[in-house]
């Protein structure tokens, strides 16, 4: 019956998640404005407990990457929850001149560049805490990062190495 509902969300997830439900939801959900202030995971979950959102949307993964970074978010893991989608992330490197990737994965390399997300960013979290567990890849050099997975979109798509985007 809210005139509008607040939904706390991670930067990645309003470009990657909200538009398409959004669309879904405008129907069914009539004249309510729902809004999504954006920000680093700490801060939404932060704009949660103030009361200054009504939902928090956040990823998860199998290995708790987040809960291990943000203990804090295990304290609303209480709270009522659901799944609202799965999101796959895929390695992406500029084309070399053969039409291969210019960057690829696979031991026969010493070393390849890996703009990873920033520190802040909980989806770098989930890629570094998966990254770690895999012994097949090569050293993975961080020369550049960005807190938006568009920016490691445009890095790996100038050739500055492989990027994990949703």
């Amino acid at each position: 019956g809210a005139d509008r509902i607040r939904i706390a969300a991670p930067h990645i997830l309003s470009r990657a998640f909200f538009p398409a439900w959004l669309q879904r939801l405008q129907q069914p959900f009539g004249d309510a404005r729902l809004s999504i202030p954006s920000a680093d995971l700490p801060d939404c979950l932060h704009v949660l407990q103030a009361a200054e959102a009504d939902f928090l949307v956040t990823f998860s993964d199998p290995l708790d990457s987040i809960g291990a970074r943000l203990p804090a978010l295990r304290q609303v893991s209480a709270l009522p929850r659901v799944r609202l989608g799965t999101e796959r992330l895929v390695p992406v490197s500029a084309p070399s001149i053969s039409g291969g990737p210019l960057h690829a994965l696979g031991r026969t390399q010493p070393a390849i560049s890996f703009p990873p997300y920033s520190d802040n960013c909980s989806l770098g979290w989930i890629v570094e805490n998966h990254l770690r567990h895999r012994h097949d890849l090569p050293r993975l050099l961080r020369h550049h990062d960005s807190s938006l997975a568009e920016g490691l979109t445009a890095m790996a798509l100038v050739g500055l190495g492989i990027a994990w985007l949703p």
